[in-house]
């Protein structure tokens, strides 16, 4: 009778380890390391009709320094790397009405995501590969004829960008 292998606590005993893994570093200067995770404090109405960009001005965390305060907002990646944006909006003012506003995802300017929602809070993603120096951005459109301001919290608006991957 053949029996298997067993430790003294029950579990298998491990076989050969497998083959090493691809090449790729991990470490303070690969995009593994970036982080950042900024939120938004309560601003003036945004006016319907027009794009804002959303200003996360309170900054968490930025292991990176990688983060532009300000009117224009944004991201810059520090190297070369695959980055997943996210960004979860609560707002206030919401007048009833389908949709009634919008937000986008902004790479080096130009549209990347783009979605409509109707009520309160609403939530975009972006993830994708950048070169250093290239940026992401997120802005607001109220489509309706009322503006709209976020809400103070609980839940916080924030935005969180990590990478996620190093490009072989």
């Amino acid at each position: 009778m053949v029996m298997g292998i067993r430790g003294a606590d029950g579990a298998g005993i491990p076989g050969p380890p497998g083959p090493p893994g691809p090449p790729g570093q991990v470490g303070v200067n690969t995009a593994l390391a970036v982080f950042a995770r900024a939120v938004l404090p309560p601003p003036p109405a945004w006016m319907a009709g027009q794009w804002s960009v959303l200003n996360f001005d309170v900054l968490e965390t930025d292991t990176h320094q990688a983060v532009e305060i300000g009117p224009i907002w944004q991201w810059h990646a520090p190297f070369r790397g695959t980055y997943d944006l996210s960004c979860a909006l609560c707002l206030e003012n919401i007048p009833p009405g389908t949709p009634t506003w919008a937000m986008r995802v902004m790479r080096q300017g130009m549209e990347e995501v783009y979605a409509e929602f109707t009520g309160y809070t609403g939530q975009i993603h972006w993830l994708g590969l950048l070169n250093p120096s290239e940026t992401l951005q997120v802005q607001i459109q109220p489509l309706g004829l009322t503006p709209v301001q976020v809400r103070g919290g609980p839940p916080r608006s924030s935005i969180v960008v990590a990478g996620v991957g190093v490009p072989a």
